[in-house]
């Protein structure tokens, strides 16, 4: 049977995600779409998007990316001064660490973009769409305006838009999104909604969400992971492991992300050298 799988935001845990990639072993008749939010935040952004480059270049796979408003926000700080402290102050500086930056005064010119190779911003420029229309399903990686028809759709709504769920769409269509985290550790199920975003980068899991068969797959950083199931009124139930058919059982890693070495420096330094 095809799956439509829907993985929420990553920031930077590799590990989680490949472990969760593992566990859930989509195969070549599914259709696996990654919600965006792949960097900022946790420990490294340069291994998951290597990882992403690695899973679009295989041939036998029918995976689509998504484009979250941190990489928008990576992408613009290359040219505008003011969105790179914004990106600064919302993960970047964990995200440039990643790539062996060692103090953010280095930002001072051009040259900290020459840090991310070539291919990671080709794959954030030319494969990490917008919005994903899948039939009765549509793909985003924030939300919607509810007033607006899906034509006319601004992208600020479609990477910021906040919401908590709710009814469909006027277009008919239920959203998979994510964006909106729920520290909850559990994602929101609506009739209109499925938010997937599970607080990876905090204590919570990486989730993937498994539309028609109604389940979620999450998968936390200390090695625990989870099977949940969803009924008619959108309340979430948990699958006991033995009755979680069809899901790879691998033992998962137990180490814990660390922060990137050498981050809390790069913060002190930069301190040191704004005098503030």
């Amino acid at each position: 049977m095809k799956r439509r799988l829907a993985i929420g935001d990553i920031h930077a845990t590799d590990r989680q995600l490949r472990t969760l990639w593992d566990w859930v072993a989509p195969t070549s008749r599914d259709l696996v779409v990654f919600l965006g939010d792949y960097v900022d935040r946790g420990p490294n952004s340069n291994a998951v998007l290597g990882f992403l480059i690695e899973l679009h270049e295989q041939t036998d796979s029918h995976v689509r990316f998504l484009l979250g408003n941190h990489e928008r926000m990576m992408m613009d700080a290359r040219h505008d001064a003011r969105m790179r402290q914004m990106w600064l102050m919302s993960g970047g500086a964990e995200t440039m660490a990643s790539y062996g930056m060692r103090c953010i005064s280095e930002l001072s010119n051009e040259s900290w973009v020459d840090l991310v190779p070539e291919a990671h911003w080709h794959f954030l420029e030319e494969n990490c769409e917008l919005f994903i229309d899948d039939g009765d399903i549509l793909f985003v990686h924030a939300g919607l305006d509810p007033d607006l028809d899906l034509a006319d759709q601004r992208e600020r709504d479609l990477l910021w838009r906040r919401h908590h769920g709710g009814p469909l769409h006027t277009c008919g269509k239920r959203v998979i999104c994510g964006h909106n985290e729920q520290r909850s550790h559990y994602p929101l199920i609506s009739e209109g909604f499925i938010i997937a975003d599970t607080f990876a980068y905090g204590d919570g899991p990486l989730t993937c969400i498994s539309i028609d068969e109604q389940l979620a797959h999450q998968q936390f950083a200390c090695g625990r992971r989870r099977s949940l199931t969803w009924s008619s009124d959108f309340k979430l139930h948990e699958v006991p492991s033995s009755a979680a058919s069809g899901i790879a059982n691998k033992s998962p890693s137990n180490e814990r992300h660390s922060k990137t070495t050498g981050l809390a420096s790069l913060w002190s330094e930069s301190t040191d050298s704004s005098g503030s």
